[in-house]
């Protein structure tokens, strides 16, 4: 196929609609025109799913301008094609299909990795970053059979028809023994533009992918177009072959497979290869990223030089496609969720060390960072971040209540972390029942450091918190917490007063002379609050007895009968709340009401 203007004229159009790459730091130092990408990187159908296309397109383009459909929100209807010998598995078609559904079936029905598709949807029509597409993009998405010499084949318009019959056409190049003017393992003399007069160098094309590429756009870069990055050269400058290759490297990584190695100079230095550069490893993470990227393999000096030094290790790490920031430790990678929990580890947002999606997804993605953190790689104490302190965690249910989570991820804190902060008292699960190994006193443990008396274990009934000590400790764990008062019936929660009776906490609109506890925030979530609302005097009884009380000044007092109970609600029977008999023994008792 001729493609001739779509590789002079319309990618520096792409050009300019792909200002984000433009102002990036283009190196085409690894561009090889004898092999600009490999046939294994070239064919891997699987490399992105149906999902993984869409997260993509909307990252390119977060926002669409009003009044245009960008891709990650075009949606076309699609027709069946049976399998051939070129795409060898069918393609069901089906009524409003997103592009990245399209984009996913194709690769798998015609063989042909669905990065190499996006890309190509970019060079030739600025698809992936436009922000205001015209509907003529998307009818010619691919550039497919638009020759220069004549109008395009109208039995090729449509989205659907563009990236089917680009995939297939690839696969034709591949397999059909017609296509033999660049051979793969033999010197091709490859123009560098239209014009003749430019001149062609020779190419030794190594595999079929970097042929197809040729048969599709049959020019490869010269010297001006390569140094320019994405940006203009000279007048014999083509750029279809350059931009598959910078729009491939700085979105998915490197094109001819894994660079993501460690290896080693002559002189002893240890480097990790980052697509087109290196990264300069210390002796300090040498472990850490071998166990993420494997053992180091020599290099002469001469290789080592065809990768420029851009940058030195790091265990914070980012990649420089998606922004996603991540932890190295144990071989994997841990990602962050916010820039605050990136500082909460010890590092900043903004001088993580950039890799490329290749270099970065090269490393197994371990579970999502949190804010629970081990002191030592032998450590068994977890601890939690909170403020400028490490909190110690009593037990797994203090790190699965405090955490979120029932079995928390817990990395190590890098040194650049641990500077960062104090050791706190010790955390206890919400709710928990705490004493002292010296003390008969129970104490409910709270979040702001206060340890508040347990005078019945008919309370902790009431609470709902069981019975039953949770934690024995000696007293020096303790450090940090102050005795404050004793355990009411009444808390205070976010402002509003309960009582609590029977597992359950109802909201009051007096306290009749009680005692109210003021609780903190994390035991208020571990509390029952949902059994409504007493809206006026308190009743209540015993489990064993049907002997009704009402709160008054700070007392049970019995009502005799019937009637009294009726007087004092107001002529209405009221709701009674059922106590334990321990609660209502311990409570003391005014006289009663007749």
């Amino acid at each position: 196929m001729d493609r001739v203007a779509q590789d002079t004229t319309l990618d520096a159009a792409v050009v300019e609609e792909g200002a984000e790459l433009r102002a990036s730091a283009v190196s085409l130092v690894g561009f090889d025109p004898g092999n600009i990408i490999s046939d294994a990187v070239f064919y891997d159908s699987g490399s992105m799913s149906a999902a993984q296309i869409q997260d993509f397109l909307k990252r390119k383009v977060p926002t669409c301008q009003s009044g245009y459909t960008c891709l990650k929100d075009f949606r076309a209807s699609t027709t069946s094609r049976k399998a051939d010998a070129y795409c060898t598995k069918p393609y069901q078609g089906a009524s409003s299909e997103s592009a990245a559904t399209i984009i996913a079936k194709v690769a798998q029905a015609c063989g042909i990795s669905p990065k190499v598709l996006l890309v190509m949807l970019q060079k030739e029509q600025g698809l992936v970053t436009h922000t205001w597409p015209s509907s003529w993009r998307y009818t010619i998405a691919m550039g497919m059979a638009c020759p220069d010499t004549s109008a395009c084949d109208t039995r090729y318009y449509g989205f659907q028809n563009q990236v089917y019959g680009a995939a297939r056409q690839y696969q034709i190049y591949a397999k059909s023994s017609w296509f033999d003017w660049f051979p793969v393992g033999k010197v091709s003399q490859v123009r560098y533009h239209p014009n003749a007069s430019c001149g062609s160098g020779p190419v030794t094309i190594r595999n079929k992918a970097t042929a197809s590429l040729y048969y599709y756009t049959p020019y490869q870069p010269n010297a001006a177009a390569l140094r320019a990055g994405y940006g203009t050269g000279d007048a014999c400058s083509a750029y279809g072959n350059r931009n598959f290759y910078n729009y491939f490297t700085d979105w998915f990584g490197a094109t001819r497979g894994p660079t993501s190695g460690l290896i080693r100079t002559p002189n002893g230095d240890i480097f990790l290869l980052n697509g087109a550069s290196k990264v300069h490893v210390t002796r300090e993470l040498l472990s850490a990223y071998e166990a993420a990227f494997g053992s180091w393999r020599s290099v002469s000096v001469d290789e080592a030089a065809r990768y420029p030094t851009k940058g030195t290790s790091s265990r914070f790490i980012r990649n420089a496609s998606t922004g996603d920031i991540s932890l190295l430790q144990g071989g994997q990678r841990h990602r962050f969720t916010t820039c605050t929990q990136v500082w909460q580890w010890g590092g900043r947002c903004g001088t993580e060390l950039a890799l490329t999606a290749g270099t970065y997804t090269a490393v197994k993605q371990g579970a999502t960072m949190t804010n629970v953190a081990r002191r030592t790689w032998s450590g068994t104490t977890l601890h939690l971040i909170s403020g400028s302190k490490l909190h110690p965690l009593y037990d797994a249910a203090a790190a699965a209540a405090l955490a979120g989570s029932s079995k928390p991820f817990a990395a190590v804190m890098p040194p650049s972390g641990l500077s960062r902060y104090t050791i706190g008292e010790v955390r206890f699960a919400p709710g928990s029942w705490v004493k002292r190994t010296s003390s008969a006193r129970v104490y409910l443990a709270t979040s702001d450091r206060r340890l508040v008396y347990l005078p019945s274990w008919g309370f902790a009934d009431e609470y709902g918190l069981g019975r039953g000590v949770d934690a024995h400790v000696p007293g020096a764990t303790l450090t940090g917490y102050a005795d404050k008062g004793s355990l009411s019936l009444f808390a205070r929660c976010g402002g509003t007063t309960y009582f609590a009776a029977g597992g359950r906490l109802r909201a009051v609109t007096t306290t009749a002379g009680f005692a109210v506890t003021t609780l903190d925030t994390a035991t208020c979530r571990v509390l029952d609050l949902s059994g409504g609302r007493v809206p006026g005097r308190i009743f209540v009884k015993s489990a064993t007895s049907d002997r009704v009380y009402v709160l008054d000044g700070g007392r049970l007092r019995h009502v005799t009968s019937v009637a009294a109970v009726r007087r004092l609600n107001g002529g209405a029977w009221p709701t009674i709340l059922t106590l334990t008999a321990q609660t209502v023994d311990f409570l003391p008792k005014g006289s009663a009401v007749r």
